[in-house]
């Protein structure tokens, strides 16, 4: 045993009672190398939560609402009356030569519809939520009514032929056309889009000896907007003073203002809009929703899930007075 085996020896023992201190002091196996902040305490949580974004519907705010129909009924039977008949002026003789004058009555039937959908959450996850202070449920059941309400807004503009849901734009007495306009651009004479648009208006009016007509407006938001801010032109250069909406709905039987609704833009494909005349009354348009809004199931539950179920009763779109309306189709392009 000399000098070297007695370094060998001391090296050892330094390094024995090294680890022998550092299991002492840091008994939790976790590396001492690192910051003394962790990442998360340099993170500011925005108390904002972003949301996504929708179109609003349109149609409740656009159409009166018709909420006459009990909840349970599957069907809406209308009646409407025929009356024909003459006079004359009375000659002489028996009764046999003076006219007569009758009625008839004639039906049509509208079909209840129910729109259905359902929130879903377990337990566990609500208990989750609420130890996150997330408010899990109540969010889950403003998404299932606004997507009723997105799914009624669709269903009253376009229908469902086959399920027999009638709509603004398929309801099927509904006169259309097209127009020979074309809408967007930069327009260098407006008159004859003024003469066209009261054309529109004023038809139904003059043909029923101003019975029938509409006072309402409504077309896509590209549309409105280009007739709202067209300065009135002649062609020859007279006029710029005045839009031609201004112009349009001074001069014409449309009340307020043009409404716009998302919902008639492209229509019938890319570049072809609509534009809606209609009656503002429940004879010219009325929204069939039996119950008057979304109805909720009572709380269905099982083990540790539960599912609240909601719906909307909807007879579609009725027009009993359908001459006061009218469909224009109209192409749109920017250029």
């Amino acid at each position: 045993f000399d000098s070297a085996d007695a370094a060998v020896l001391k090296a050892r023992f330094d390094t024995a009672v090294h680890d022998l201190n550092e299991r002492t002091l840091r008994a939790d196996a976790i590396s001492a190398q690192g910051s003394g902040l962790s990442a998360g305490k340099l993170r500011h949580v925005l108390a904002r939560v972003l949301e996504e974004k929708y179109a609003l519907p349109t149609e409740l705010e656009l159409f009166p609402v018709d909420t006459s129909v009990p909840l349970g009924k599957r069907e809406i039977e209308v009646h409407r009356f025929y009356e024909a008949g003459e006079a004359a002026i009375y000659r002489s003789g028996d009764g046999s030569q003076i006219p007569k004058v009758s009625y008839s009555q004639e039906s049509m039937t509208f079909r209840v519809r129910q729109y259905v959908t359902s929130a879903v959450w377990s337990f566990f996850e609500e208990q989750q939520a609420q130890a996150a202070e997330v408010e899990h449920v109540a969010r889950l059941l403003r998404v299932a009514r606004r997507t009723l309400e997105l799914f009624l807004n669709e269903m009253t503009w376009y229908g469902d032929d086959q399920a027999g849901i009638y709509g603004i734009l398929n309801y099927p007495w509904l006169d259309r056309e097209v127009s020979d306009l074309a809408f967007g651009g930069q327009a260098t004479n407006t008159v004859s889009y003024l003469r066209s648009l009261n054309n529109f208006v004023n038809r139904a009016h003059h043909a029923s000896k101003g019975v029938l007509g509409p006072n309402k407006m409504v077309t896509s938001p590209r549309v409105a907007d280009w007739i709202m801010q067209s300065p009135f032109l002649d062609g020859n250069g007279a006029g710029g003073d005045r839009m031609l909406g201004e112009v349009f709905l001074a001069t014409s039987r449309i009340e307020g203002q043009i409404e716009q609704a998302h919902e008639l833009e492209n229509v019938l494909g890319n570049g072809v809009d609509a534009i809606f005349f209609y009656r503002d009354d429940v004879m010219g348009v009325a929204n069939m929703l039996s119950g008057g809004g979304i109805q909720a199931l009572p709380l269905h539950q099982t083990d540790i899930d539960r599912r609240q179920i909601m719906f909307y009763n909807h007879g579609g779109v009725q027009m009993l007075e359908v001459g006061n309306n009218l469909c224009v189709f109209v192409t749109f392009s920017e250029s």
